[in-house]
């Protein structure tokens, strides 16, 4: 637990000043969220739910006003054709003379005078009107032009007569024959009231139904159940008795969430206007749901946007105040990779006198004097190191013309061939690689040359004993190198491998660039192995150099002096190879 408190609080004290800032802000506006903007937002959306459920129930409640629209229509058409003069006329005369055939004049008179009135009040969802005279002789107009059931017409008629010529509506067919206004038509000329006929008015429940659903646009669909409370005058096609049973047991005027059939919908109880029926409204939760997730969407976008906006401008103020500190960072970055000179920020901090005033003020005092003691003393160091290097250089020239000439001599004496002009022509270019005063643009890819200069006259002396290979990617070639320091390496894989023994001598040269833009060159040998942390005892005195020890420094140090210490000479093992590593930053020319 320590431990990742520990790395916690480095990572923490490592981060920029602005992220720091970004991270309070960032957690200030998460506090909020959590702890006032969620449960404010939870708070509204529960009253918005209140009152959404409230407009709902209002709205579905006023719904019912369609239905009663349509009932109060029929009524008023039944109370016209009562007292139409036609109607009244011509069953008077039916019944004065006894006429029990539908073939006459009168007959077709009210036929018309019933179609009349059906065209005009179909609209109002009546589906047929019929007329029967006191011999139950039927004159009706049908947009099915199906008569009543012969069953219910009695029970019509009955209903008529028992309510002494008020309008009654039939509800015990409703489910199967549908919903019914019958009554009785009585003679009002002579103010006799003797019955003259049964007028009957059906109602297509699905169209008024069908109507009443459609007035809620807001909802893709909504359901009605319909009572008169003892007979079930309507319902959804597929709702089963136990869904109706249970939405019979939700209070009067109140709405309130049920699940029927696994699906959950919003329901409304109330009473039809001037009838004693019950309806039951249903509209699917799904559509309230999702307004209120529309809702909850809303708050959200509205909360993230004021968040943006407090984060937007919270990171203008951070960057105000972090932008100085960035700019001293940048003159402190620049005067580290150049001690030379103090990079020009644009601003003159010289007049400020805050904190960032006088921080910038003394940072520039400070590099003005350490410029000056880098030219007192630092370049004079300089001059110093590269003499260094000029006479360690100095020391490898006489060691390897010695050798050449020696190979020369040797292979002059021993073959008597015209292979001595390679050897010469060879040896030539080696001189002026290395004798040229040029050093400057040195690259991996010079170095390499002069190797195969000096291979190819080791390869005529020790004919095929010696064999080599190099494999060094084409893009490293360019790289800066000093002068002599691969070749050294060469000629002492060369020197112990078969100077001193009689088997032959694979040398491989590779080299490759690393992740960290590092150069990593190798030169392998069989036939040798370095003694143990070779480099290491030469350095610290306590093992005397024999024969090549004193060139492996020589390597090393130019490496560090160029470089370094970081780069420089490594000696190792590796199977039946003795490797020589150098590593050192790529800087192409």
């Amino acid at each position: 637990m320590k431990k990742l408190k520990r790395k916690i609080e480095k990572y923490i004290n490592n981060l920029s000043l602005k992220y720091k800032f970004t991270f309070i802000i960032v957690f200030v506006n998460i506090f909020l969220c959590i702890f006032i903007f969620i449960p404010g937002i939870h708070i509204i959306i529960n009253a918005y739910t209140k009152s959404l459920y409230r407009s709902t129930a209002d709205s579905l409640s006023y719904s019912s006003t369609e239905i009663q629209r349509t009932l109060d229509a029929a009524g008023t058409l039944a109370d016209v054709i009562f007292s139409d003069s036609v109607i009244q006329a011509e069953l008077s005369a039916m019944h004065d003379e006894n006429i029990s055939t539908a073939n006459n004049q009168h007959y077709y008179r009210l036929y018309t005078v019933i179609q009349n009135y059906y065209l005009q009040y179909k609209q109002n969802n009546i589906s047929s009107i019929h007329l029967y005279n006191y011999n139950f002789e039927m004159t009706s107009y049908s947009s099915s032009s199906e008569p009543i059931p012969e069953e219910i017409a009695p029970t019509l008629y009955r209903y008529a007569q028992e309510a002494g010529g008020k309008a009654v509506w039939v509800t015990e067919f409703a489910k199967e024959d549908g919903l019914f206004l019958t009554r009785s038509i009585r003679e009002v000329e002579h103010l006799s009231l003797e019955p003259l006929g049964i007028l009957t008015l059906k109602i297509d429940i699905d169209r008024l139904i069908s109507a009443a659903s459609n007035f809620h646009q807001d909802y893709n669909s909504a359901y009605y159940v319909l009572t008169d409370g003892t007979n079930l005058i309507y319902r959804p096609e597929g709702m089963s008795d136990t869904s109706v049973k249970k939405l019979s047991d939700i209070s009067d005027d109140t709405y309130s969430i049920v699940t029927l059939e696994r699906q959950k919908y919003f329901a409304v109880k109330g009473n039809i206007p001037n009838y004693d029926w019950e309806y039951v409204c249903l509209v699917s939760y799904a559509d309230i749901h999702q307004t209120l997730q529309e809702a909850y969407v809303r708050c959200l976008l509205i909360l993230g946007f004021g968040i943006f906006m407090c984060i937007l401008f919270s990171s203008f103020l951070i960057n105000s105040l972090t932008r100085h500190f960035n700019t001293l960072i940048d003159k402190m970055q620049s005067f580290g990779k150049s001690e030379d000179k103090i990079i020009d920020v644009g601003y003159d901090y010289s007049t400020r006198m805050d904190e960032l005033g006088i921080i910038h003020q003394q940072f520039d005092k400070m590099a003005c004097q350490i410029q000056d003691l880098i030219t007192v003393n630092y370049k004079n160091e300089l001059l110093m190191k590269e003499a260094q290097i000029k006479a360690l250089e100095a020391q490898i020239n006489p060691h390897f013309l010695y050798n050449t000439l020696e190979s020369i001599n040797w292979r002059a004496k021993a073959l008597h061939a015209d292979t001595i002009s390679l050897m010469i022509e060879s040896l030539g270019n080696l001189l002026r690689t290395t004798l040229s005063s040029k050093t400057q643009n040195y690259t991996l890819g010079m170095e390499l040359k002069l190797i195969e200069n000096y291979m190819t006259i080791q390869q005529i002396r020790y004919d095929d004993r010696l064999y080599y290979e190099i494999e060094i990617e084409d893009m490293l070639k360019d790289a800066f190198l000093p002068k002599l320091i691969l070749q050294p390496l060469v000629e002492n894989s060369i020197i112990h491998a078969l100077e001193e023994v009689t088997e032959g001598c694979y040398i491989y040269i590779c080299g490759h660039l690393t992740e960290n833009n590092l150069i990593q060159l190798c030169v392998k040998n069989s036939g040798s192995q370095f003694e143990d942390n070779l480099l290491s005892k030469l350095e610290a005195g306590g093992h005397t150099p024999s024969g090549f020890g004193i060139g492996l420094l020589n390597i090393h140090h130019r490496i560090q002096l160029t470089w370094g210490n970081t780069y420089g000479l490594s000696l190792y093992n590796e199977e039946d190879f003795a490797v020589a590593e150098i590593i050192f930053p790529y800087h192409h020319i």
